[in-house]
């Protein structure tokens, strides 16, 4: 019974200096969520990047998904307008529902890699794709959690 004990009080000891560290050392991951314009411009909300930029896509491929219906794979580049870098992530897109129930393309992404102030970005979540509220296309909209690496 006492190793037990023991052996509790020590992963609670070892668990709050982890979280601890954590926080110090920023890799605490922070809520954040972003729209695009797909080859047109971004805005973010969240402490770990930049408010506004340009939004890239330098690759894209059709996949066929488990149940036949196409798929996307996606790479996105975000350059950001105030000169800290740029942040690639991978997108895994299909067809499915936006919050609001209407048909559309849904995305799992990852953040994969960044140049400057976002060299060592970690993040992922997910998005969809809604219609514009002015001129045509789409914006996609991205919501999920990133931090700062090691």
């Amino acid at each position: 019974m006492f190793a037990l004990l023991a052996l509790f009080a020590a992963l609670a000891v070892v668990t709050a200096v982890a979280q601890a560290g954590a926080s110090d050392q920023g890799i605490a991951a922070l809520k954040f969520s972003m729209t695009s314009v797909p080859g047109g411009s971004f805005t973010s909300e969240g402490a770990l990047l930049c408010p506004s930029g340009e939004d890239a896509t330098p690759f894209a491929a059709v996949r066929t998904l488990p149940e036949g219906n196409p798929g996307y794979v996606v790479v996105k580049k975000f350059t950001c307008d105030d000169g800290r870098g740029t942040v690639e992530m991978l997108l895994n897109v299909r067809a499915g529902l936006s919050p609001t129930g209407q048909p559309t393309t849904v995305f799992r992404w990852l953040v994969t890699g960044g140049t400057g102030a976002y060299g060592a970005l970690e993040g992922f979540g997910s998005g969809y794709q809604e219609p514009r509220n002015v001129g045509p296309g789409w914006v996609d909209v991205y919501a999920g959690r990133v931090r700062t690496g090691h």
